[in-house]
């Protein structure tokens, strides 16, 4: 969420229930005063980053809705202190006051902490002494051994080429560049991938069990405006399993005697999830005009995520991961059927569009915010304005 910036922007929030509790926001009623918990608090934001929001109690519901403001002498340079004193390698946190208007010695603080690249972090006091501390949908948990080791190998790791990646995704694609078609390349990868993250998210199912549950997450992604096809949220023609990765396949026909790969979504052992999308636009049946299509763009993109964010999920990874996009053959695109209606007729000006971006495994899922920063750019020029992706925004 957006960090409130005053005293009376954050008791509204409170009290209109939009503080809800997320890998990346964490909300107490006081500084507690117990040794390590501050320091348990940080450390576990320090993967993905977020707010640790003080000074705001839970109704009968158990719902952060009440502000209970407290004595802000001295509070900033103690939870600094506490940071400080508790974690090894002390991450960089930022702690801000929100006075209250009618008396600036009370108040509330929001303890802001970027991801940081140098995670895991340890707590070295307190009842978290020695201890590794990450956040899920539930809230702060333990992390074990191996998401220890993978966050360590990390450090080390030469800076990732999203671009030069994406190149190759496009040397390597399914289908040929095509004058009818528009092409999406994208994969989400794990910052250190490694062959273990496939064995542990299959662990003892089937390989069928496994893409009936990721197909599940496609299906919760959220759902494009307008209807699209092809759509990885309505599954896979055809099942694969290659050496180092399952493949998940939807054709389509487009002439009487000629089939084209749609979507191959590759769902790699090392952790990495790649998808190809074989009609981002097309060219038949309108005249040699092609039509670019945001909602299979961006639909699919959002499965994407969501088919990522559960796998790694299942496997334990709670690292960063790198995410790319990029859209070819778009110059010239045009507006579906809608465009005609318009006092004016877009056309996407470039050949490319590319977007890549850097989250924690953790903000996959939902996929909305990371599909709508990376794809929002690319419908705002087709439709020359704005627009929303997505049918509940």
């Amino acid at each position: 969420m957006k960090r409130p910036e005053s005293a009376a922007e954050l008791e509204r929030a409170a009290r209109a229930g939009e503080l809800v509790e997320s890998e990346t926001l964490e909300v107490k009623a006081e500084i507690s005063g117990r040794p390590g918990a501050v320091a348990t608090h940080v450390c576990a934001m320090t993967l993905a980053g977020g707010l640790v929001i003080c000074g705001i109690g839970e109704d009968q519901q158990g719902r952060p809705t009440v502000p209970k403001p407290f004595s802000l002498r001295g509070q900033r340079e103690r939870v600094a202190d506490l940071v400080r004193g508790g974690i090894a390698e002390p991450p960089r946190v930022v702690v801000h006051a929100l006075p209250l208007a009618d008396d600036p010695d009370r108040g509330y603080l929001i303890v802001e902490v970027p991801a940081s690249d140098r995670a895991p972090h340890q707590v070295i006091v307190g009842e978290g002494e020695g201890r590794y501390f990450g956040r899920g949908a539930a809230g702060r948990r333990i992390l074990i051994e191996g998401e220890i080791a993978r966050l360590y190998a990390q450090r080390g790791q030469p800076a990732f080429d999203a671009a030069a990646h994406l190149d190759e995704l496009v040397r390597s694609a399914p289908e040929p560049p095509s004058p009818r078609f528009s092409d999406m390349h994208a994969f989400v990868r794990p910052r250190v991938p490694d062959p273990g993250i496939g064995r542990a998210a299959l662990g003892d199912d089937t390989d069928q069990s496994l893409w009936n549950e990721l197909l599940v997450a496609a299906q919760h992604a959220p759902l494009a405006r307008g209807d699209y096809e092809p759509a990885l949220r309505h599954g896979a023609q055809y099942h694969d399993r290659t050496g180092d990765a399952w493949i998940l396949t939807r054709r389509g026909q487009i002439s009487r005697d000629e089939v084209r790969i749609w979507l191959r979504c590759a769902i790699r052992f090392d952790g990495e999830v790649r998808l190809f999308c074989g009609r981002a636009g097309d060219a038949e049946w309108t005249q040699g005009k092609k039509l670019l299509f945001d909602g299979v763009v961006a639909g699919n993109f959002a499965s994407l995520l969501g088919i990522a964010g559960a796998y790694l999920e299942r496997a334990g990874y709670a690292g960063g991961v790198d995410v790319g996009v990029r859209l070819t053959g778009l110059k010239g695109g045009e507006l579906p059927e809608v465009a005609p209606r318009l006092m004016f007729e877009p056309h996407y000006p470039d050949d490319d569009y590319e977007r890549t971006a850097s989250f924690s495994a953790n903000e996959l899922r939902p996929p909305e915010p990371i599909t709508v920063r990376l794809l929002g750019d690319f419908a705002a020029a087709l439709w020359g304005a704005p627009r929303p992706l997505f049918k509940s925004e």
